[in-house]
Parts: C-alpha cells; structure tokens; sequence
C-alpha cells in the first residue's frame, strides 16, 4: 500500500439518511480524515449534500468515485446488498476501505473479497462500531482484568422499531433482523469474551401481516462460546427500542442499561454487581463513529493495530449463517 496524506483523503459510497445524520456532522471532529468525494444516485442530491458539507466531488457513480485521483480511501455505506460488489471494485481500484456491516451476505463470499484485497495488498475494514462504545470496551477490561472471575454467561438485548416500509423488512436486500442488528450482538459477545463462538440455536418470529417480505423481525438466540462459557442475545424490529447487556462470571456481574445506542445518551450505565455492594462506573460521552474513524486513519498510518479487520467480519457472518441455519432446521448448529 502506497503512502497515504495526512489527513488521508477519503471518499464515501452512498449517502442516505445514516451518513448525513451520523457521519458527516462529526468530520469537523476529526483531523485525519478529509472527505473528497461523496457518491449518491440522484447527482442532484449529491450535490447539495456535498455544498452544505463543503465536499469538493459529488458524483452519482461508483466508477466515478473510485477513479478520481484524490480519493485515498473509500467507506462504504451503501446499503446491505452492495456492500459486496462495492467493496470488490475498491479493491480492484486498490483503495483501502472501511465497509459497514455485514461485508456480504455469505461467508464464502466475505472471504473471496478478503483474498482479492490481499491480492492487491489493500487492508479492508468492517465497521462494527459498539466496538467504541465505552461500556462494551470497559466490560471487555474488567472482563480480561479478572474483576468478575471466570466468564460464565454473556446476555445481550437490541431492538429497534422499524417502520414497515424500510430496506430492512427485505429479505433481498439484507435485511432481516438477525443479519442488520443481531451481527452487533453477536460481534459485541465475541470482542468483550475474546472468545469465538461455537455453537448457536436460534429462534425467530416473523411479521408477515406488517412488513413487505418474510425477513426475521425479532431472533432469540443462545450460544456456546469456545470455553464453555454460553451467551443469549435477542434482536427485534417488533419491540421498542431497548439496549443492554450482562456479563456474568464467578467473582461479579457486570450491567450495562442503554449502551448500545449510536450516539451517547445520559441514560446509559455501566454497574459492577459483587454480592450486595454496586459500583456504578461513570460513563464517558463519545461518538462511536469518530472514534471509529480515527481508529480507520490510525490503522492506515500504520499506528495502530486494527480491531475491526475485515476477518471480524467474516467470523461474524459464519455465526449469522449458523444462526439462520437453526431458523431453517429447528436444532443446535456448529458454526464452522
């Protein structure tokens, strides 16, 4: 990989209502990156986009993007169903990019895309962002710190009330409830245990009267991690919105209420549970997406090792498609 400026210049594929709510108003915040280059369908959205954000390309093609000679970088925030092809052709341009999850909609074909990037020795990243929540980090610290003893159980709860007519009620498209939001559940039981997981059973319920396809609206699932620890996780778009995870070992429980929103809010905690005393950890305020960032730039700067390689990405997709195969076969599957 050739050497990169200083702030690295990126373009962004895609540009709907994530990247305009969640990315672009944190930039400011951020004197690695510099974004060039913005993408959208509609060249006449692009455009006004990039002037409010004082972005100097808006096009409405990939090609475009990825041939212009200013773009260093790309992230990808297309949706679900492009991620593949996308992060295939930034490769072949030989842009390092930074792709939200998942990174395809197999494991095969996340790790063909891994093989082709390395092919062109540019590094692709996943974008599991609770990965900079301070709740998940911290947990992950007095996990492996021995504070809480031995693990014996992780549990985790995401659900987001999705309107009928959203992409994410499409099968088709990447949706469904398991593969959208589930994937943080099953990242976050992964990060914070240092663990893989081993086995799943998963159960699903599925809205046929509300939405437009038959997408998992709400997934139950429960683990075997690589130790003999077991972790549950349940994701929804049915149920209003509610975040939280548990970590329980021998020694002590730890609690976290409202952490896994995107963007810090003053209801979340983080409680240390040891018999009957509680110690509540005070929560810093911080964007996950900026943490993020930076952390892309880092890496390419080579100043940091990554803790979103592309890798975690195909781990986590084997998990999703062990856990669709238990909707499908209604028993325990490994994941392999």
């Amino acid at each position: 990989m050739k050497k990169l400026n200083n702030p690295i210049q990126v373009g962004i594929l895609g540009c709907g209502s994530f990247v305009q709510r969640r990315i672009l108003p944190i930039l400011k915040e951020i004197n690695t990156i510099k974004v060039v280059a913005l993408q959208k369908r509609n060249v006449n959205d692009a455009k006004n986009i990039a002037s409010k954000w004082n972005i100097p390309f808006a096009v409405s093609s990939r090609n475009e993007l990825l041939s212009n000679p200013q773009v260093e970088a790309v992230f990808i925030a297309t949706t679900n169903d492009m991620h593949e092809q996308d992060a295939i052709a930034c490769a072949e341009a030989s842009k390092p990019t930074l792709c939200e999850k998942p990174l395809a909609p197999t494991a095969s074909a996340i790790l063909k895309m891994i093989e082709i990037f390395q092919k062109q020795s540019t590094p692709l990243f996943v974008g599991q962002s609770l990965r900079f929540k301070f709740c998940v980090r911290k947990a992950k610290e007095l996990l492996q710190s021995g504070r809480l003893g031995q693990l014996l159980n992780i549990r985790a709860h995401f659900s987001i009330p999705v309107p009928k007519e959203n992409w994410r009620h499409q099968k088709v498209r990447g949706g469904g409830a398991l593969q959208d939001i589930g994937v943080h559940l099953i990242d976050l039981i992964r990060f914070i245990s240092d663990q893989e997981i081993h086995s799943i059973y998963a159960e699903a319920n599925h809205d046929y009267q509300h939405t437009s396809s038959n997408a998992d609206q709400t997934v139950s699932a429960i683990c075997r991690l690589t130790h003999q620890a077991t972790a549950s996780f349940e994701c929804s778009f049915q149920q209003p919105f509610s975040s939280r995870f548990e970590v329980i070992g021998t020694k002590s429980r730890l609690v976290s209420n409202d952490s896994l929103r995107q963007s810090y809010d003053s209801l979340e905690t983080l409680c240390l549970i040891e018999d009957d005393t509680k110690l509540y950890y005070p929560i810093r305020a911080s964007n996950i997406y900026s943490e993020e960032l930076i952390h892309f730039a880092d890496t390419l700067q080579g100043l940091t090792p990554s803790i979103i390689d592309a890798k975690e990405g195909l781990q986590n997709q084997k998990v999703i498609e062990a856990g669709y195969q238990s909707l499908s076969e209604s028993r325990n599957i490994q994941v392999r």
